[in-house]
């Protein structure tokens, strides 16, 4: 059975009045619970597929995680002081690394074609509702909405909704688990240097929840102008007999302007708060690496780590930041 569209008169504003102003959003869905419901409804019509692709980020993730130890592990195959190394062990060791890096390629190849095929049998899915709920609705529903601003429910949001599950589900698997399993290992390898590498956690936080709150009101507000500039064009491309019979060019022209220049604002606001985002990243991952090397340095002179688990714990230290990046990013 298709899962329940949600009604498209929600985001409609009050009243009657003329022009594009009465099609605006002004209130937010009234139960958010039951709207991620009706989504996760949705995803039930390729659970399946779904459980598939969780076990391969799991298993890609396991891979990755325990590459960087083989690294460590390779490099403790030398012995500087006896100037020896021990070939064999080697040799296991990089067809063991080998062999990781070819898994986890295959897993993500096959994981990104399953996941993009699943993607568009979902939106296939949304839509086909969708246009099913578009034949159920009262003809007031299309005499009072605005016809430009449900075309862009029916194209642009559920290309977000194809956004989301395609990017987002993956990458935060992905990201929970590559966090998890680096922490884990970490605290294998050295409990002191997790505790040098755990310096950057509040900042990751403070900065992503900064950055989210101030970018995510921009693109809300990018999507409310881009629905009411294709109202606005709908309706005066198909009502363009009465726009020209009543002369009404000029006040058409000054009210596209006027949207079109506030969704030229809204989108430049929201690029330039996530673009924020990345490059303050890196300056506390590069903060975390260089703490995480003179720490590490200072243990390996007194021979507290060795020089193997030091390579190791940067690499997994990367690890450990880059999925924090990502989830802030997806917020």
């Amino acid at each position: 059975m298709a899962a329940r569209v949600p009604d498209l008169r929600s985001r409609r504003g009050p009243g009657t009045g003329a022009g594009h102003q009465r099609f605006l959003i002004t209130e937010k869905p009234k139960d958010i619970r039951l709207t991620l419901s009706r989504l996760v409804k949705i995803f039930r019509v390729r659970s399946r597929s779904f459980l598939l692709v969780a076990l391969l980020t799991v298993i890609s993730t396991a891979v990755s995680v325990f590459a960087p130890y083989l690294v460590g592990r390779a490099i403790n195959t030398f012995n500087i002081g006896a100037n020896t190394v021990d070939a064999l062990l080697l040799q296991i060791i990089l067809l063991a690394l080998v062999l990781c890096y070819l898994t986890r390629w295959f897993i993500d190849t096959f994981n990104g074609v399953l996941m993009a095929r699943v993607t568009q049998e979902l939106v296939m899915h949304i839509r086909t509702g969708f246009f099913s709920k578009l034949q159920r609705v009262p003809l007031k529903f299309f005499d009072t909405g605005s016809h430009g601003d449900t075309m862009s429910r029916i194209t642009n949001d559920v290309d977000n909704i194809s956004n989301t599950i395609s990017q987002t589900t993956t990458q935060l698997l992905a990201s929970i688990f590559s966090i998890t399993g680096s922490l884990v290992m970490m605290l294998v390898l050295s409990p002191p240097l997790t505790l040098v590498a755990m310096v950057s956690i509040p900042l990751f936080f403070l900065l992503s929840r900064t950055i989210a709150i101030n970018s995510r009101r921009y693109f809300s507000g990018r999507q409310q102008k881009l629905g009411a500039l294709n109202a606005v064009i709908e309706e005066n491309i198909v009502g363009m007999k009465m726009v020209k019979a009543f002369n009404r060019q000029q006040s058409v022209l000054d009210a596209y302007k006027s949207i079109n220049l506030d969704l030229r604002n809204y989108s430049t606001m929201a690029q330039i708060w996530a673009g924020f985002m990345m490059p303050f990243m890196n300056v506390i991952n590069n903060l975390s690496f260089a703490l995480i090397a003179v720490a590490g340095g200072v243990m390996s002179v007194r021979g507290m780590v060795s020089v193997g688990v030091v390579v190791s714990f940067l690499t997994y230290s990367k690890q450990f930041g880059m999925p924090l990046n990502n989830i802030a990013s997806m917020f």
